[in-house]
């Protein structure tokens, strides 16, 4: 967006009033948001382009670890969106079907541009149908150590075979990565997998749609928002929502493993959050550089019914596990309007500018640039192109990139990337649709990208000890920073619809020019 066209949005903010008028009343956290900025101030542009491999199959809300070049990937869907609209609780109407869960493992390495696979159901897993349902969950909290070895796998949604109801488990799943990879390659000539993976339970890990960090061996895990949901999605379900950032200890030592919750904080009603960023983030302290954690945003919030609103307010959270949200009544304090629903992400900090960068790709958004026309603009097949800033109450699908900085004096502010995820036409134009709208013969829909996504970084970036990327490293010259994997792919804004999106199997780079 140029200047211009910058300046035109707050002029079309007065004259469109009537636009908000058409929307069902909003029940975000706050009742405004910040408009984002243009790109033209950040150090950096971003470009997206499909690589020339893919996954074996679409994968979203997957866990992932990486090992000496090569992904793996366990759990997560196969499908696209779950249906929203399900009212019947039934086993029959089970909207997130057991057979869409994700029991294969795969392993891809990028490089050869090859990719292995292997059933957990596998005789040579040597897995019980109970584990098997724990390590195909959907949503789970994952942490990959340091050293790259473990990765751990806290609660997650799915069924329970034995009861044929669906439930977010009470386990923690410590992996060995380099083994199970070796099982999955050569099972032959290797442990069989339940040898490679060890469980822990405790009620406290009963989450999903949350997210799981610890920034060194000498602070707590922690296990921030997400809920406990439990039987079958229907419109009226709510789930337990944590409210809270929960701090525990594992106890492992590579035979036994053990789960010991810390004191838990009080649950606060502003952190009734679930599928949001929760990312890392570098700032000045005096004269060193501190570590700590941003929560970006989420759903839902107390409005529910059939305008559920997102949350706008950040919350830091340090390495201990205490946290504040900032104050919502601050005019200053960022409202995030856009790329609100977990979505792949990934962080630079430029200490010569002491600056923090988030680079949030596609997604949910709460708000779009759009003609204006809210009923057009947010829910249309094709979104009404424009520079006007407009609040879509149905959180719809988007391709936007932005950008979340930290200033150096601590200020806040949201800017919309010019660049986008490239334009990738639906195959079989009306084979996949079950949206009530004709969709135009000469005007092909396309998908949108980013929703339960996962970026994976290029290992050879130099970054700080919690993964954020060391910006002023990346010299003058385009940079190669990693790919974003996975995740919904839906061909239409606004969907209640499971057949209008899918589990994308598509890969993308990104490219950061400094």
């Amino acid at each position: 967006m140029n200047q211009r066209a910058f300046f035109l949005v707050f002029f079309s903010i007065i004259v469109r009033l009537n636009c908000f008028g058409q929307c069902p009343p909003c029940t975000n956290q706050t009742p405004n948001f910040t408009i984002p900025l243009p790109e033209d101030s950040l150090p950096y542009r971003v470009t997206v382009e499909q690589a020339d491999f893919s996954l074996p199959v679409g994968l979203q809300s997957f866990s992932h670890a990486v090992y000496k070049g090569e992904w793996l990937f366990i759990g997560g869907r196969t499908n696209g969106l779950h249906n929203v609209d399900n009212t019947d609780p039934t086993p029959a109407a089970n909207s997130f079907p057991a057979s869409q869960q994700n029991t294969v493992v795969y392993v891809v390495n990028p490089q050869k541009k090859t990719s292995y696979s292997r059933s957990l159901s596998d005789p040579t897993s040597k897995l019980t149908q109970a584990q098997i349902d724990i390590l195909s969950v959907t949503n789970a909290l994952f942490y990959q150590t340091l050293n790259k070895d473990t990765l751990y796998i806290v609660g997650g949604y799915g069924i329970d075979t034995a009861s044929q109801t669906m439930e977010t488990k009470p386990a923690l799943t410590a992996i060995d990565v380099p083994e199970l990879i070796k099982w999955v390659k050569k099972s032959s000539k290797s442990k069989s997998a339940s040898k490679c993976i060890r469980f822990a339970f405790n009620p406290v890990l009963q989450l999903t749609g949350g997210m799981m960090m610890q920034l060194n061996e000498h602070e707590p895990f922690l296990l921030a928002f997400g809920q406990n949901f439990a039987g079958f999605y229907v419109q009226t379900s709510e789930g337990s929502y944590s409210q809270q950032v929960r701090s525990i200890q594992i106890i492992d030592n590579g035979r036994d493993l053990y789960v010991q919750p810390y004191h838990l904080p009080a649950p606060l009603a502003t952190y009734r959050r679930r599928d949001l960023n929760v990312v890392p983030i570098v700032k000045k302290k005096g004269n060193t550089l501190a570590m700590a954690y941003l929560a970006l945003s989420g759903v839902f919030t107390l409005g529910g019914g059939s305008t559920p609103g997102a949350w706008t307010v950040p919350i830091e959270i340090e390495p201990n596990g205490s946290s504040h949200m900032l104050d919502p009544a601050n005019p200053n304090t960022l409202a995030q309007a856009m790329n609100n629903y977990t979505c792949a992400n990934v962080g630079l900090y430029s200490q010569k500018k002491n600056s923090m960068y988030t680079l949030l790709f596609g997604g949910i958004s709460a708000a779009i640039f759009s003609d204006g026309d809210c009923e057009n603009s947010c829910i249309a097949l094709i979104p009404n192109a424009g520079t006007t800033f407009t609040t879509c109450c149905n959180l719809p699908f988007v391709n936007d990139i932005s950008t979340i900085e930290i200033d150096k004096n601590g200020k806040f502010s949201q800017y919309l990337m010019s660049s986008k995820f490239p334009t990738i036409s639906v195959p079989n134009p009306g084979a996949l649709f079950c949206s009530d709208d004709p969709f135009p013969p000469d005007s092909p829909r396309i998908y949108y990208f980013g929703a339960n996504a996962a970026f994976i970084p290029n290992e050879k970036i130099e970054t700080y000890p919690n993964q954020v990327i060391q910006f002023d490293e990346l010299g003058n010259k385009p940079v190669f920073i990693g790919y974003i994997v996975g995740g919904i792919a839906s061909t239409i804004l606004d969907t209640n619809c499971d057949s209008d999106t899918i589990a994308s199997p598509y890969i993308f780079k990104v490219t950061i020019s400094p």
